[in-house]
């Protein structure tokens, strides 16, 4: 990984952090639904801001000029839970998202899901005009190193997020679900993920799967997408009645008692966080899920020096592509008065001859063509100098010179840039 050039746009970088490795669930299960209150006290004190919330962890990802003020910003809308937020700044919190996202720092090692999650956050933030240019690069970053630890390592090989890791348990437990009736509690991502995978047949096709969730009409959009033919749809009150159940995967936030599940199925797998069934002889929660998938995490494990090789590259290319937007509005300023020098070069040679019409414009672009071409060295120089870190003295004297010509011409002013941030 580069060091010594750091860009200084990266020093706007902060995250805030709570994860299932250094607050614990209970903490992370607390601040869960809390997105819109940090958005809402973050943002006016920021350039931009991605908040990731999951079931294992609560991040937020902030472009600020002024790190104390969003500080206290994040601090007026968690109250006590801010006390619980780990911060780290600048590459530092480059790298934790990259990490992140190519999933070495999930309780179940190179986990499928976050990918996902991250890309969604991001998303999420861009839709709502909450991002800035720095957090898309930046995230753009932790993508593609999370998409290249899957396609080039053995990082998910074999690896299991929540939903897939309680379904392969739960099989191993019963000795496969054939035959079996199995309830999925839960309409969202987790729990379509699971009825998913327990109607894939990998483990044997079930009797009977029911969906159940407080609503019946979201219960039903997961049966229809991952299990026609094979599921029933069902409300919470509903399900209760058409038990008993052989395995019951329960993936919820928050809502009514479960407490009726574990007299109602011969093993229940409790995914949710904080867990929502109460701890019982036949209740598998979280956390054991978690334990069951480490276990079997050898193979990933090796992988972790690949990945993070390939973290490191992608935060090099990160590092390049901000200096290299340095020379940004330099590079802008010499094409465009190229391009202003060119058309007037054209009108006046196409008088001299008295030509005009497509004549007149043939020899207008044959001046621009001219013009790009014996430019384009200068500028990739420029752009390479840039990413090497050694653009400065450059830079500067190339921003006096066509500040002063762009304003003798156009009024167009670039900036001298400082040799400091180049």
């Amino acid at each position: 990984m580069a060091s010594g050039r750091e860009p200084r746009e990266l020093e706007r970088l902060r995250a805030w952090y709570a994860s299932h490795s250094d607050a614990g669930l209970e903490v992370v299960g607390r601040l869960q639904g809390v997105k819109d209150r940090v958005y809402e006290a973050v943002y006016p004190v920021s350039n931009g801001v991605v908040v990731l919330e999951t079931c294992n962890r609560f991040e937020v990802y902030a472009d600020v000029d002024s790190p104390g003020l969003a500080r206290e910003a994040l601090l007026e809308a968690l109250g006590p839970l801010a006390s619980s937020l780990r911060e780290s700044s600048g590459l530092d919190a480059a790298v934790r998202l990259a990490r992140i996202a190519a999933g070495l720092e999930s309780a179940i090692l190179g986990e499928p899901e976050i990918l996902g999650q991250v890309r969604r956050a991001w998303l999420d933030a861009r839709r709502r005009g909450l991002s800035s240019r720095l957090l898309d690069m930046v995230f753009h970053a932790a993508l593609r190193a999370g998409r290249r630890a899957r396609e080039e390592t053995r990082i998910g090989e074999g690896s299991t997020g929540y939903p897939s890791a309680a379904v392969r348990l739960a099989a191993a437990r019963l000795g496969g679900l054939g035959g079996l009736h199995v309830l999925i509690v839960g309409t969202g991502e987790a729990a379509s993920a699971a009825a998913r995978i327990v109607c894939s047949g990998d483990y044997g096709v079930p009797a009977r799967l029911v969906v159940a969730g407080r609503s019946a009409a979201r219960a039903a959009r997961v049966v229809s997408s991952h299990c026609r033919g094979l599921g029933l749809a069902a409300s919470l009150s509903d399900a209760r009645l058409l038990g008993p159940y052989d395995l019951a995967v329960v993936a919820v936030s928050g809502g009514p008692s479960l407490a009726w599940l574990p007299g109602s199925a011969r093993l229940v797998v409790d995914i949710s966080v904080p867990p929502a069934v109460p701890a019982a002889g036949n209740v598998v929660g979280p956390e054991a899920v978690a334990e069951y998938a480490r276990r079997s995490a050898d193979a990933r494990a090796s992988e972790i020096p690949r990945v993070e090789a390939i973290i490191g590259e992608e935060i090099d290319k990160l590092i390049a592509k901000l200096l290299e937007s340095r020379v940004d509005p330099v590079v802008a300023a010499i094409s465009r008065y190229a391009e202003e020098l060119a058309a007037e070069e054209a009108l006046r040679t196409a008088r001299r001859l008295g030509v005009d019409g497509d004549a007149a414009e043939y020899l207008r672009l044959a001046l621009r063509s001219y013009s790009r071409k014996l430019l384009h060295p200068l500028l990739e120089a420029l752009r390479g100098a840039a990413r090497r870190g050694e653009a400065g003295p450059l830079l500067e004297a190339l921003a006096a010179a066509y500040t002063y010509r762009g304003s003798r011409r156009s009024g167009v002013s670039v900036g001298v840039v400082s040799t400091r941030e180049a």
